[in-house]
């Protein structure tokens, strides 16, 4: 059987993963140097282009490049194949243990350290599971957060740590901040005693209510901020407080105000659980589709590029 090298395979394992067509034609060289430089210069590069440049440059510079490195790595790699010299003498690095070595490499050590640089310097990925902050972010939204961690102002979109659960990421609006004293009368927000116009804010379901553990929930960090009498005081999710914000923190709102869980439940987040701001809507569907493969069929195209605000 001949070992000469063939384009076609070389093209499939490029698109693979930038490196290995150029592997499989024997240039180890190339191989490596593109296996590292895609996910710890190209990946961070790219998410920076998404997170700070304008629509609808934000969302072509990301497609683009990503297009632009699986082109890089299929087509370089079957040119590199066609280069191959004939008869071809598969060398050292042409074992299934160093292909296979290499992809272990890239997928747990480089792309995790790839994106480990991209969270500390620049920002994060994230997909939207549900609706709680409809409709100005979708379920089904893909966005990048950018590393922005300065206090939140109000009405300002927040990324920030769970303080209830490790290890997730949380979008939400600030509505108050240390210092103020907010409150909910029939739906309708107060800041200080004066009513807040909130034209993003929406409810789909002014009968939905907190369930009596729920209530217990909000009772127990609500009572001891409470700006008046606590005899009779139960709070619901319509009508609640006045509350007085604690210092280097701040209360966060769903923007689809009966379907969110929100600092209604578990009460004011220090400014130090922030990590950024969402900045693009990279890619988007719509998972309530019946279409087969809906994330592929039910693309919202409108939205790519979109930044929430």
């Amino acid at each position: 059987m001949s070992n000469d090298r063939k384009a076609w395979i070389a093209a499939i394992l490029g698109l693979a993963y930038p490196g290995l067509g150029h592997l499989y034609a024997g240039r180890l060289r190339s191989a490596v140097a593109l296996m590292a430089s895609v996910p710890l210069l190209l990946g961070p590069l790219l998410v920076a282009g998404a997170v700070h440049l304008p629509r609808p440059l934000n969302v072509v510079a990301w497609w683009g490049g990503v297009v632009g490195v699986l082109l890089l790595g299929s087509v370089g790699g079957a040119r590199a194949a066609r280069r191959a010299p004939r008869p071809f003498r598969p060398g050292h690095a042409n074992r299934w243990w160093v292909y296979a070595g290499l992809i272990l490499l890239a997928a747990f050590v480089l792309a995790p350290l790839s994106g480990s640089v991209s969270r500390r310097y620049v920002g994060e990925s994230g997909r939207i599971p549900f609706g709680a902050m409809e409709p100005t972010v979708l379920a089904g939204d893909f966005l990048f957060v950018d590393r922005n961690t300065r206090p939140p102002a109000p009405g300002d979109i927040v990324a920030f740590r769970s303080v209830e659960e490790p290890g997730l990421t949380v979008l939400r609006r600030a509505v108050a901040v240390g210092g103020d004293t907010i409150e909910m009368r029939a739906g309708q927000l107060l800041r200080n005693g004066q009513v807040v116009v909130e034209p993003h804010a929406v409810s789909t379901d002014p009968a939905t209510e907190a369930d009596p553990r729920r209530v217990r929930q909000m009772l127990a960090w609500q009572a001891p901020r409470l700006a008046r009498d606590t005899a009779g005081y139960l709070p619901s999710l319509r009508t609640w407080g006045p509350i007085i914000i604690p210092p280097n923190t701040f209360f966060d709102l769903g923007d689809n105000r009966d379907a969110s869980y929100d600092g209604r439940y578990y009460g004011p987040v220090p400014v130090t659980n922030v990590v950024g701001r969402p900045r693009t809507v990279y890619y988007s569907f719509d998972p309530s589709s019946y279409r087969p493969v809906a994330v592929v069929t039910s693309v919202r195209w409108g939205r790519l590029g979109f930044i929430p605000q």
